[in-house]
């Protein structure tokens, strides 16, 4: 919350939102990585989602970092990136995709 206030203070946010740079690092980091981290599919109609390792609202500083950023479609976003909770998280999301990526494909 106090990141949150300070940032705020230093004009870098709208008010509650997102950093102002959010849009462009976010295309940026779809472009280099399109495809779902777990099921490796890369949507046509709608952009995958971006999610942050450590959400923003917990660390406001992470929000731009390149490093807390990865791509899961619709549904593993939520599964995988909340655990099945929105208001959630997962710590070794990055892992866990990893994991199920390779299952995925080296399934019979």
């Amino acid at each position: 919350m106090l990141n949150w206030i300070i940032n705020i203070f230093r004009g870098d946010r709208n008010f509650g939102g997102r950093h102002k740079d959010w849009g462009k690092v976010r295309k940026r980091h779809i472009s280099t990585y399109p495809m779902c981290s777990v099921c490796g599919k890369k949507k046509t109609f709608r952009n995958n989602d971006v999610h942050h390792i450590i959400p923003f609202q917990v660390d406001s500083f992470k929000e731009l970092d390149m490093d807390n950023l990865l791509t899961l479609c619709r549904d593993h976003h939520l599964l995988f990136g909340h655990l099945n909770y929105w208001k959630s998280w997962n710590t070794n999301v990055k892992e866990d995709s990893r994991y199920f990526n390779i299952k995925i494909f080296q399934r019979p």
